[in-house]
Order: structure tokens, then sequence, then C-alpha cells
């Protein structure tokens, strides 16, 4: 048996699997389905960028005006208090005042009837501060100006209990997205 070019089998240049019109079809399907995984896809990466004082743990930003990489919020605070003839140094851990602490405020001191926090990374506006058993106001941000990153808030009349832990609550809205929000804190002020 030979082989000639009478006996080799050619292909039919106009056969096809498909059809001109499903080709295109089937084209355009591969198309959007890239295109829809794209879009699928893009929504779900979400970079976390924190600028200075913050520093990134996680996937949040965190204060940390030391710069010495750890939060403030888990800082232990020391204050020295200084007499005549003695000098006594105290260490205050936030957890003992302020357990659970706030989320996005960072605790920052308590003394007498007064909380002193500072707002997180974003600008706010804050719409209230509430303690319960009542009595909470704030002496900055409450008039409707914003809060800036770092700002100093000072919560005040928080009431003196004994035993009793008082909730704080502070709602705000994010100036950036105008989402409205609520923090709490228990005060440990006994």
């Amino acid at each position: 048996m030979s082989c000639d070019e009478n006996t080799l089998i050619k292909p039919q240049s106009d056969t096809f699997l498909f059809s001109e019109r499903e080709s295109l079809f089937m084209k355009r399907l591969i198309i959007l389905l890239i295109l829809m995984g794209i879009v699928a896809t893009s929504g779900c990466i979400q970079q976390v960028t924190c600028n200075k004082p913050y520093i990134k743990v996680g996937k949040e930003c965190c204060l940390d005006i030391n710069d010495n990489a750890i939060c403030d919020k888990d800082e232990t605070t020391t204050s020295t208090t200084t007499t005549s003839t003695t000098t006594t140094t105290t260490t205050t851990e936030p957890s003992r005042v302020c357990n659970p602490c706030f989320e996005y405020f960072t605790f920052v001191e308590y003394s007498n009837i007064t909380l002193k926090i500072r707002n997180g990374p974003k600008t706010i506006r804050i719409e209230s501060a509430i303690s319960r058993p009542g009595g909470a106001s704030t002496k900055n941000c409450l008039d409707g100006s914003p809060c800036g990153t770092g700002a100093d808030i000072y919560i005040t009349g928080i009431p003196k209990t004994t035993g009793i832990p008082i909730a704080v609550l502070i709602t705000y809205t994010d100036m950036g997205t105008g989402f409205s929000h609520t923090d709490t804190a228990i005060i440990n002020n006994s």
C-alpha cells in the first residue's frame, strides 16, 4: 500500500466544530466570564494604610504616640506625684480603669470625674456622649465641629460610684463615609 496525494485524507477547509455565529458567542461569553471574575475579586482586596502616629495591627490602625511599635491602649501609663519630702510613682493599667475599653478611641487617662480619650485615625463628629448611670458630657467636639485625627476628647461628669461600673457610650459619625457608629467602654471609678 503506497501513499500518494490521492489517498491522503485532507481536511475540508470549510468544516468547523462551531458555526461562525456560535464561535462569536463563545468568545463573548468567555470575555464576559473573565470580566465578572475580575469585578467579583476586586472588591475583596482591601489595603489598610496607617499614617503616623498610628501603626497597623492586623487589619486595623491603632495609636502609637511614643513611636515604640506598641499600641498606646495596650501600654500602661505612669504618673508621678511629688511632695516636699517623698516621691511616689504610681502605675495605673488602663484595663483597671477602663475594661473593656473603647474599640475606636484610645484611653489616655481618668481622674476625678473626667475621662480623657484620643480620637482614632479618621475625622469624626461626635453626636453624643452619655454614661449609664447618667451624667456624662464632652468638653469638646460635641458642638458639631469635627474631631481630627488624634484629637483629645474629654468626657466630664462621669458620676462617682462605689463598686458599680459605669458604661460610657459615644455615638459618632465618620466624616469620610457618613456612617454613624457607637463605641462603648466600662469605667471602674470606685
